[in-house]
Formats: C-alpha cells, sequence, structure tokens
C-alpha cells in the first residue's frame, strides 16, 4: 500500500475487508498467521474509563502504540497494546489527565476560558475552538481573566486579518 506493507483478511463476502499495517520493526520473515491475526486484533476494546464511561481503545498508530478515551490519545511507551489492562491504562489515562492540568478562568463569549498545561510546548489558553500559547513572559497559574480575554481577543483578530488576505480568485 501507499503507507506500507499491511495485512488483509476478508470476513463476509460483499462486505469490507478488514486492514492492518504490519510495523517496520517486524521483518516479514517473521510474518505468520498468529502475528498477522494479532495485528488484526486492534483496535481493542480495553474497558470503560470510569470518570466519563467512556470506552478506552487500544490500536496502534502512525505514531506507535496509543490508548484513546474520548478526544484524547496516550502514548503508550512501555506498555504493550496487545496485553495492557483496563486498571493499567485508567493508570496511564489519571497520568496524562494530571500532565494537563486544567484550570477554568472564567467564561468569555458564553464559552469556558482555560488554562491547561500541554506537555513540553508549556501552557495555552483555550476559549472555545480558539487557542493560543500563553507567552513565556506571563504567569500562566496566576493570569487574570482580563489579561486572559486580552490575548484570546488579539488571536482573533489576528485570524481575521488572515481570513482577509486569502481571498478565494474566480478562475
Amino acid at each position: 500500500g501507499p503507507y506500507g506493507i499491511y495485512i488483509e483478511m476478508e470476513d463476509k463476502e460483499g462486505e469490507k475487508p478488514r486492514r492492518a499495517s504490519v510495523p517496520k520493526n517486524i521483518p516479514l520473515e517473521q510474518l505468520n498467521l498468529e502475528k498477522a491475526s494479532q495485528l488484526l486484533s486492534l483496535p481493542r476494546e480495553v474497558g470503560k474509563y470510569p470518570k466519563s464511561n467512556e470506552t478506552i481503545i487500544a490500536n496502534n498508530g502512525r505514531f506507535g502504540p496509543y490508548l484513546k478515551v474520548g478526544d484524547y490519545f496516550i502514548s503508550l511507551k512501555e506498555d504493550d497494546v496487545y496485553t495492557v489492562g483496563e486498571n493499567r491504562a485508567i493508570d496511564l489515562i489519571e497520568e496524562h489527565f494530571q500532565k494537563i492540568e486544567k484550570q477554568t478562568i472564567g467564561t468569555h463569549d458564553n464559552k469556558e476560558l482555560s488554562v491547561s498545561k500541554r506537555g513540553r510546548i508549556g501552557y495555552f489558553l483555550k476559549n472555545g475552538t480558539t487557542s493560543i500559547r500563553v507567552p513565556n513572559e506571563i504567569d500562566a497559574k496566576t493570569i487574570s481573566l482580563e489579561k486572559a480575554i486580552e490575548l484570546i481577543e488579539i488571536k482573533k483578530e489576528k485570524d481575521q486579518a488572515k481570513k482577509k488576505k486569502t481571498k478565494k480568485k474566480n478562475n
């Protein structure tokens, strides 16, 4: 295929066949029926996340194995995507949510205005669909509602200016 080697299995006549990419770390010589059925077993349901009652799904993706719960994707660094259990998955999800550290400041334009930490990049302000990185000179943990609204409005103005510059051309 266009994204590398894959395996395919037809279930029933007329149904779309199931496909799975063969990871680059698996030599073709090691690919057998057992390994192929293991690859085709993904995505697999691990269990339910108790706080939101959403299904936890384990899968292999472009950037390696991961867990998915709701809209969140959590990388599986040391755990095996085929054997990770529900309790371990919940622990990894909890760790991930603790790293995010979401803090609601207030509301703006009838939408929640919050600050959250995302990985190595730093802190972000989020208001509806508008998201902006908090500059390093501003302490994100003590930012005022007024300053947060000011930063969001500046971002919205820049976005509007970009939209005006890129108008469609009629051919």
